[in-house]
Protein backbone atom coordinates (compact mmCIF):
# COMPACT_ATOMS: atom_id res chain seq x y z
CA UNK A 1 0.00 0.00 0.00
CA UNK A 2 1.41 3.37 -1.00
CA UNK A 3 1.40 6.23 1.43
CA UNK A 4 -0.42 9.38 0.35
CA UNK A 5 2.02 12.26 -0.08
CA UNK A 6 -0.42 15.04 -0.94
CA UNK A 7 0.67 15.58 -4.53
CA UNK A 8 -2.14 13.87 -6.43
CA UNK A 9 -4.09 15.69 -9.09
CA UNK A 10 -7.07 15.89 -6.74
CA UNK A 11 -4.95 17.54 -4.04
CA UNK A 12 -3.58 20.01 -6.59
CA UNK A 13 -7.09 20.84 -7.84
CA UNK A 14 -8.28 21.40 -4.27
CA UNK A 15 -5.35 23.75 -3.64
CA UNK A 16 -6.12 25.77 -6.78
CA UNK A 17 -9.77 25.98 -5.77
CA UNK A 18 -8.75 27.24 -2.32
CA UNK A 19 -6.62 29.98 -3.90
CA UNK A 20 -9.44 31.09 -6.20
CA UNK A 21 -12.19 31.06 -3.60
CA UNK A 22 -14.00 33.95 -2.02
CA UNK A 23 -14.19 34.00 1.77
CA UNK A 24 -16.53 36.08 3.90
CA UNK A 25 -15.90 35.98 7.63
CA UNK A 26 -18.75 37.06 9.85
CA UNK A 27 -19.43 37.38 13.55
CA UNK A 28 -22.87 36.86 15.04
CA UNK A 29 -24.35 36.88 18.47
CA UNK A 30 -24.00 33.36 19.83
CA UNK A 31 -27.77 33.03 20.23
CA UNK A 32 -28.21 33.65 16.46
CA UNK A 33 -25.69 31.09 15.14
CA UNK A 34 -28.20 28.24 14.83
CA UNK A 35 -30.82 30.37 13.05
CA UNK A 36 -28.17 31.89 10.77
CA UNK A 37 -26.87 28.42 9.90
CA UNK A 38 -30.36 27.20 9.00
CA UNK A 39 -31.10 30.27 6.88
CA UNK A 40 -27.83 30.01 4.96
CA UNK A 41 -28.22 26.24 4.47
CA UNK A 42 -31.46 27.08 2.68
CA UNK A 43 -29.32 28.69 -0.03
CA UNK A 44 -28.08 25.32 -1.22
CA UNK A 45 -25.37 25.45 -3.91
CA UNK A 46 -25.05 29.19 -3.35
CA UNK A 47 -22.92 29.33 -0.22
CA UNK A 48 -20.96 26.88 1.91
CA UNK A 49 -20.97 27.58 5.61
CA UNK A 50 -17.80 26.76 7.59
CA UNK A 51 -18.00 27.18 11.36
CA UNK A 52 -14.72 28.67 12.62
CA UNK A 53 -15.70 29.16 16.26
CA UNK A 54 -19.47 28.91 16.66
CA UNK A 55 -19.22 29.27 20.46
CA UNK A 56 -17.98 32.81 19.80
CA UNK A 57 -20.16 33.44 16.75
CA UNK A 58 -17.40 33.22 14.10
CA UNK A 59 -18.48 31.75 10.77
CA UNK A 60 -16.81 31.63 7.34
CA UNK A 61 -18.93 31.69 4.21
CA UNK A 62 -17.66 30.50 0.87
CA UNK A 63 -20.12 31.61 -1.82
CA UNK A 64 -20.16 30.53 -5.44
CA UNK A 65 -18.08 33.11 -7.34
CA UNK A 66 -20.99 34.10 -9.58
CA UNK A 67 -23.32 34.64 -6.61
CA UNK A 68 -21.06 36.39 -4.11
CA UNK A 69 -22.87 39.70 -4.55
CA UNK A 70 -26.19 38.01 -3.83
CA UNK A 71 -24.79 36.44 -0.65
CA UNK A 72 -23.57 39.83 0.56
CA UNK A 73 -27.00 41.31 -0.19
CA UNK A 74 -28.64 38.57 1.90
CA UNK A 75 -26.22 39.25 4.77
CA UNK A 76 -27.09 42.95 4.78
CA UNK A 77 -30.83 42.24 4.77
CA UNK A 78 -30.99 39.55 7.47
CA UNK A 79 -32.95 40.48 10.58
CA UNK A 80 -29.93 39.43 12.66
CA UNK A 81 -26.91 41.35 13.83
CA UNK A 82 -24.23 40.19 11.37
CA UNK A 83 -20.79 41.81 11.52
CA UNK A 84 -18.84 41.26 8.31
CA UNK A 85 -15.26 40.98 9.51
CA UNK A 86 -13.51 40.40 6.19
CA UNK A 87 -14.14 39.68 2.54
CA UNK A 88 -11.28 37.98 0.73
CA UNK A 89 -11.79 38.34 -2.98
CA UNK A 90 -10.26 35.76 -5.27
CA UNK A 91 -7.52 37.05 -7.58
CA UNK A 92 -8.52 37.25 -11.24
CA UNK A 93 -7.82 34.13 -13.24
CA UNK A 94 -4.93 34.37 -15.63
CA UNK A 95 -4.26 31.89 -18.38
CA UNK A 96 -0.98 31.59 -20.13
Amino acid sequence: MRRYKGNSSLANAAERTEEQSLDIKVRLQVKDVNLFTRIMEGYEHVVTLIPIDPQNGLIRLRPSPQLAGDVLAVLYRLPLSVDILSVKVAPPETSF
